[in-house]
């Protein structure tokens, strides 16, 4: 499968005349099978297709140094070509066939248009194929990024940092609405809920990972160099960044939890600012990382952090070229 910047699937067509394959895997389920191949100059993908009354397959090539990030894992690959995350419970509405592999690709073409790409294998060939694509390219798999976007881009820097604490918290605290007031119920088949506050040394993580599919383009980090003070102001945390044209207000109901998460901010920031050896670590802005889900670029911002416009990992702040 192939998806555009303008969220439309694309009949690309590619041949870069690569050669000298390491890896051939087939599609474990596919009536018109398609095929993935790889090797030290890129991969090729071989999909099928139909359209009205005809099946046809596109092929489409690709060169490692195009890739921003990818992911190779194990999945419970379901009709209509959908599938989820092995070990994750699917969605209400997706049927199951069977377990299968994923190799998925974030990709940039021509250094101004975004494509995701996406290929089906044997669940056995999993370990090979990302043994493999790490060593091409030199980062590692990403985990989640295929079904989860920018949730999963930030639950992996979140893992690589010191996480000092962390709080689950309610839906009404998302909302910004009183609890009493109607419409404050999350929806259960979007799969929403309420954010995971992540206070690190290096700076904070919103997670939504697991909340659908919209609300997970909505998680973001910060490193702590962008925050100027973190204070209370009635039901709400506000968090003061250095630029003066933002401010983030956190809505918290319940006084004991407000306190606690209002405490292990500032203790956070201020483990951070009497520390001498923290490494910086890259904003993360939502609507960043698209998945495999997203038929639709609507509210994706795909360029608009250091992270979504280069190679994703290093998680590490560096300085970004002028080209």
């Amino acid at each position: 499968m192939i998806e555009s910047l303008q969220g439309e699937s694309q009949e690309l067509s590619r041949d870069l005349g690569l050669t000298d394959f390491q890896y051939l895997g087939e599609d474990p389920y596919s009536k018109n099978i398609g095929e993935l191949k790889i090797g030290p100059k890129g991969a090729r993908f071989v999909l099928p297709r139909e359209k009205k009354t005809r099946s046809y397959k596109a092929q489409f090539d690709l060169e490692w140094s195009e890739v921003l990030c990818f992911e190779c894992c194990e999945v419970n690959y379901c009709h209509d070509y959908k599938s989820w995350p092995l070990h994750e419970e699917p969605p209400s509405g997706y049927e199951i066939i069977g377990p299968a592999g994923m190799f998925f690709v974030n990709l940039l073409l021509n250094g101004e248009a975004q494509f995701q790409i996406w290929a089906y294998i044997p669940r056995d060939d999993v370990a090979n194929l990302r043994e493999l694509a790490e060593g091409y390219l030199g980062i590692p798999s990403l985990p989640g990024i295929a079904h989860h976007g920018t949730a999963a881009a930030i639950r992996y820097i979140v893992e690589n940092c010191e996480v000092l604490s962390r709080f689950e918290t309610d839906w009404v605290d998302w909302t910004h609405k009183s609890p009493n007031a109607p419409m404050t119920k999350p929806r259960d088949k979007l799969r929403e809920k309420g954010p995971v506050y992540s206070f690190c040394k290096e700076g904070m993580g919103i997670d939504f990972y697991g909340a659908g599919e919209q609300l997970e383009q909505m998680s973001t980090f910060w490193p702590w160099r962008l925050i100027k003070a973190i204070y209370l102001e009635d039901v709400e945390i506000i968090y003061l960044w250095h630029e003066d044209s933002y401010t983030f207000r956190q809505q918290v109901w319940e006084q004991e939890p407000r306190q606690s998460i209002l405490d292990a901010a500032n203790s956070a920031l201020s483990t951070y600012r009497s520390s001498s050896d923290v490494r910086q670590v890259l904003l993360i802005r939502p609507w960043s990382f698209p998945s495999s889900l997203h038929r639709t670029w609507d509210q994706l911002e795909p360029f608009n952090c250091k992270a979504s416009r280069n190679r994703f990992p290093p998680i590490y702040d560096f300085e970004e070229d002028d080209d």
